[in-house]
């Protein structure tokens, strides 16, 4: 009779551990430590190709966590990218009065150099405007876009 009132009890412990384990967040390192990304959408589209000035530099981003970043003065490298995120996958955000403010994490992927280390860059959402900016200076417009 134990054994009946146990085992429902045992197997639900085991489902709750096996679907934990499957959502693990990944974990980087950074000169700031030990963070968190995840690359799952946010109720944004921020997916896209951003532009300075119009032109170049640029930035990619790609849904599957991929993309390219082109510094200044640079050729376009490839790269991984992630939101700064809880260890639970809850994406950090700042919100301000009109706008919400990410922080963006990549790394180059091409091997080029020996600074491929993490770093981070601010990821921000302007609703009047409605424009998306990464580093400030980056832009993709997530609504129409206004006749030139």
């Amino acid at each position: 009779m134990k054994l009946k009132l146990v085992l429902p009890f045992i197997l639900c412990l085991f489902t709750l551990n096996g679907f934990a384990q499957q959502s693990s967040i990944p974990e980087i390192k950074t000169p700031a430590g030990i963070r968190y990304i995840n690359n799952t959408f946010i109720s944004y589209p921020i997916a896209g190709k951003y532009l300075f000035e119009g032109g170049e530099p640029i930035v990619v981003i790609n849904p599957d966590g991929t993309g390219i970043y082109q510094l200044h003065d640079a050729l376009p490298r490839p790269m991984v990218w992630g939101l700064d995120c809880s260890k639970l996958g809850e994406i950090a955000f700042i919100k301000g009065h009109d706008s919400i403010a990410y922080t963006l994490w990549y790394k180059f992927t091409d091997g080029t150099d020996a600074d491929n280390e993490w770093k981070s860059v601010e990821y921000s959402i302007h609703f009047k405007t409605m424009k998306m900016y990464i580093q400030g200076e980056r832009v993709k417009y997530f609504g129409k876009e206004p006749k030139k």
